[in-house]
């Protein structure tokens, strides 16, 4: 025999609804737009039968937790607002940054750079389809024209860089003490210096080939030594340093930051170190392949580096 069941308390016994099909005022009691009057109300219950009514302290919670909902939806509010603004004025700023990394000779030198060594790497991969099949006179003509492009851009960066000796000159003429090591380094700067303005005054017509040859020659020479020191100091100093940072401090933004940069120095060494052999030991084994994708890839890694300190010091002015 099944157990009875369970009767509900007394303020939930009401009749069945009665509802009007009429013009007049509905009756019903489950109407809650019905004016007050016309039907008996309602009784609402407080909290379930047997069961004891919420205490004060679950209380407070579910207000704290309304609290924090509404203060929730107020700050995805405001962080929405936030990315719209920068979705609207990031365009602008990029462009303003490019601006100023532009107005820079290093900035000018790598972005054209960049340029020279991509139409480089096309007239690399366009001579590969000439082996297959023959260019068409369009191609032909706009071989020649690229290639006049590429000796002018070389030209071009070598008249930006002119006269970088003054600055190794001017802190070799300081009467600050300065350690061995550091004279050392602005001597080869001075050196590389002078050598690169002597092959580009050369090109220019300014002095004799021959001295620009031997120019050419040093600077290809002094690149080459003061790229094998800075892998080496990057390797045995930075790397280490930075790399014990970051393990000890997990969190640490900036030593993440400065951990990457140094990582894509090495990068952009390398392919400059890779450069540099073929010029300095005459290497011909993939000479032109290598040369150009090693040139680009320092230029893109070097034009990088440079937006992105624009960038920062953009951000801390704002």
């Amino acid at each position: 025999m099944s157990a009875p069941l369970p009767t509900m308390p007394d303020s939930w016994h009401l009749e069945p609804p009665h509802r009007s099909h009429g013009h007049h005022l509905s009756s019903d009691p489950w109407d809650t737009n019905s004016p007050a009057g016309s039907s008996t109300p309602i009784p609402i219950p407080t909290h379930y039968p047997n069961h004891p009514a919420p205490g004060p302290g679950i209380q407070d919670a579910l207000g704290a937790l309304a609290r924090n909902t509404s203060s929730d939806r107020r700050k995805g509010k405001e962080r929405e607002r936030e990315v719209m603004e920068l979705v609207r004025y990031e365009a602008p700023v990029r462009f303003a940054v490019m601006g100023d990394m532009m107005d820079t000779s290093k900035g000018r030198d790598k972005v054209l750079k960049c340029v020279q060594y991509s139409l480089k790497t096309y007239l690399y991969l366009l001579s590969l389809v000439v082996r297959i099949r023959p260019l068409s006179r369009w191609f032909l003509a706009n071989r020649k024209r690229v290639t006049q492009a590429v000796s002018s851009l070389s030209l071009t960066r070598k008249c930006l860089i002119l006269l970088t000796p003054l600055h190794p000159l001017s802190h070799l003429l300081s009467p600050s003490p300065t350690s061995a090591p550091t004279i050392l380094r602005h001597l080869m700067d001075l050196a590389s210096g002078i050598s690169d303005d002597l092959f580009c005054l050369s090109r220019l017509g300014l002095v004799s080939k021959r001295l620009g040859a031997s120019g050419d020659k040093w600077s290809n020479r002094l690149w080459f030594t003061s790229t094998v020191i800075a892998l080496y100091k990057l390797h045995l100093q930075t790397l280490p340093r930075l790399r014990s940072s970051v393990a000890l401090v997990v969190s640490d933004d900036k030593a993440q930051r400065e951990l990457s940069d140094a990582e894509w120095t090495n990068r952009k060494l390398l392919a400059d170190l890779i450069f540099s052999s073929y010029d300095v030991f005459h290497l011909t084994w993939f000479a032109e392949p290598v040369k150009c994708f090693t040139g680009l890839a320092a230029g893109i890694i070097s034009t990088t580096k440079i937006y992105d300190q624009h960038w920062r010091a953009s951000l801390g002015k704002g």
